[in-house]
């Protein structure tokens, strides 16, 4: 979740209301623990949900652009790429050449199919030995926190400029 509003801090009523969360290396950027019934309770309580709407709270998604992103540029994060999930049941050999790489060319080709796209990729953090999934709806699912999850979270609220906007594909 991304707040684009900071002259107020939400994450200040997550502690009030002891909400867990993480926060982002980017202001405003943060991710909740993800509990589907206690999302949905939150959302339907008027003072957390007048909140969101005055904090101006954005719940991110993961395009197709946003998973490239991060797919390609993932040594600077220091996780490796796992596997894939799209929609039309295909994985990583959608995108690995024969050696088993990511191939960019087929990564591209992936993004500019308009039919196919991705629900999920999977990573695995070097340093934690945490494997990590995220999913098209932006929701990490992961064992141990680390900077790399702080940097995940940011690439899926603000896209490339959670890399200080340098080289984007």
């Amino acid at each position: 979740m991304y707040q684009e509003d900071q002259h107020k801090n939400f994450s200040d009523y997550f502690k009030k209301e002891n909400i867990d969360y993480i926060e982002g290396k980017i202001n405003g950027s943060f991710a909740i623990q993800y509990n589907p019934q206690k999302l949905n309770s939150l959302l339907n309580e008027k003072e957390f949900f007048a909140k969101w709407i005055e904090y101006g709270i954005k719940q991110a998604i993961m395009t197709d652009q946003k998973f490239a992103f991060l797919i390609l540029n993932l040594e600077r994060i220091g996780i490796s790429f796992l596997d894939c999930e799209t929609n039309d049941g295909d994985n990583r050999e959608i995108i690995c050449d024969e050696d088993d790489r990511v191939s960019r060319e087929l990564l591209l080709d992936l993004v500019s199919d308009e039919y196919k796209y991705i629900l999920s990729a999977t990573f695995f953090s070097k340093t934690h030995r945490n494997k990590i999934k995220l999913t098209q709806k932006g929701i990490l699912h992961f064992e141990k926190s680390g900077e790399e999850i702080k940097t995940l979270i940011d690439i899926v609220n603000v896209g490339n400029e959670a890399l200080n906007n340098e080289k984007c594909i």
